[in-house]
């Protein structure tokens, strides 16, 4: 009986050495984990994109981010630029977000302007080009400043036919942004 004990109690003592082997060949640590929530980025219209009034003729008008407009004017039977008219600015947009974030802008294609009344007359504007108040060679890129705010100022090229039929056209184009 006695050696059935001794027995019992060697085995019991090598099955506790091999767990506490076992044991030492694994190790645990914790590490952190965080999180950083910060506000969406927005973008609201701002001021329209508005070329004016411009005499009828083939050429390409164009408004810079300035709100400069200049016209290819042998285009257009020799007309000056103070024969051309109206109201003229480029198109703004507002956009929020997180503070001193960076982020992309991106900008139409071509975009088709009708004419409001007949609906059948239209005109292309393409070639838009931006820049933001953060950043004045931005590029397609832009800064929300330390309150989160930023103004993108938008420009285009207008073509304009020999044939064009007068009247208002409009349209509407899409600028989309979204953090780095």
């Amino acid at each position: 009986m006695k050696k059935t004990i001794l027995n019992l109690f060697a085995i019991a003592m090598v099955v506790g050495f091999s767990n506490n082997a076992m044991a030492q060949n694994t190790a645990t640590v914790s590490n952190d984990a965080f999180a950083t929530i910060i506000a969406p980025i927005t973008i609201a219209k701002g001021q329209a994109l508005n070329f004016g009034a411009i005499i009828k003729g083939a050429g390409t008008v164009i408004l810079s981010t300035e709100g400069v407009r200049t016209n290819d004017y042998s285009a257009f039977a020799g007309e000056a630029a103070g024969n051309q008219s109206g109201t003229v600015t480029a198109g703004t947009f507002d956009v929020t977000g997180e503070n001193n974030y960076t982020y992309a802008i991106t900008l139409p294609g071509d975009v088709i302007l009708t004419e409001v009344i007949d609906g059948t007359a239209t005109m292309t504007v393409n070639a838009f080009n931006c820049k933001t108040a953060t950043d004045a060679d931005a590029g397609l890129d832009g800064t929300l400043n330390s309150s989160g705010a930023d103004v993108i100022t938008v420009g285009a090229k207008l073509a304009v036919s020999a044939t064009q039929a007068s009247g208002v056209y409009s349209g509407t184009f899409d600028v989309t942004v979204a953090y780095n």
